[in-house]
């Protein structure tokens, strides 16, 4: 079980990628064998795509740990990736929350998800920081990562990868970290909810009306 981190993030990401890396480098208490990649900074690709070829690269098996985290952000806390790490090796197969940000009207995460809660119907709150099993992408089909045309999601790739890997993991496998490990960013200016909200709002419709993934029993 390995702990791979993708970093992911568009050209607005490059005044801020050196807070992000720096978060990455001082972590604690790692395995040896943790790796990252860095994605799509230079390329005006969106996240999903970037995301995809960043797991793509890192070569995981289906136990792998897949931490995202976008490159205008960073982590806050030297043991961040230390208590994904922990959660996983406690026997969780999905992990989100919390966060704090710079937005005065927004400056703390979510609360968790309430028990048996139908992630696909509930409000969001699978926010970073991010984990999950590849096992748990690899069962995803790949029309529920694409639009009606066919082509890969611009927007909502936390939804179309979290939602199908909650279901799939089941809520006895989800850990809700309540430290706030994250830092996230609104400086950059490229919040899809303030750049892009229509295409956003559409996409989060699709993607919760597909049908719901069951429980599985193994990676």
């Amino acid at each position: 079980m390995r702990l791979l981190v993708s970093v992911v993030g568009g050209p607005s990401a490059k005044p801020f990628v050196s807070m992000c890396t720096n978060s990455l480098v001082i972590q604690s208490r790692l395995p040896d064998d943790t790796r990252y990649t860095l994605d799509g900074v230079t390329r005006p690709r969106y996240v999903l795509a970037n995301t995809l070829e960043n797991v793509r690269r890192l070569d995981p098996s289906p136990e792998d740990i897949i931490v995202t985290v976008d490159a205008d952000d960073w982590l806050c806390r030297r043991d961040a990736l230390e208590q994904v790490y922990a959660a996983h090796s406690n026997g969780a197969w999905v992990t989100y929350g919390s966060w704090v940000s710079n937005r005065r009207d927004y400056p703390a995460g979510l609360p968790p998800y309430d028990p048996g809660a139908n992630v696909r119907q509930a409000e969001w709150r699978a926010t970073q920081l991010r984990s999950w099993r590849y096992g748990l992408l690899q069962r995803i089909k790949p029309r529920d990562l694409r639009d009606e045309n066919g082509d890969l999601f611009t927007c909502c790739p936390d939804l179309a990868i979290m939602i199908p890997a909650i279901e799939m993991a089941g809520w006895g496998r989800v850990t809700y970290i309540c430290d706030p490990i994250y830092f996230y960013n609104r400086d950059s200016g490229a919040a899809v909810a303030d750049t892009r909200r229509k295409t956003q709002v559409k996409t989060e419709r699709l993607i919760r009306s597909r049908p719901k993934y069951e429980r599985i029993d193994s990676l």
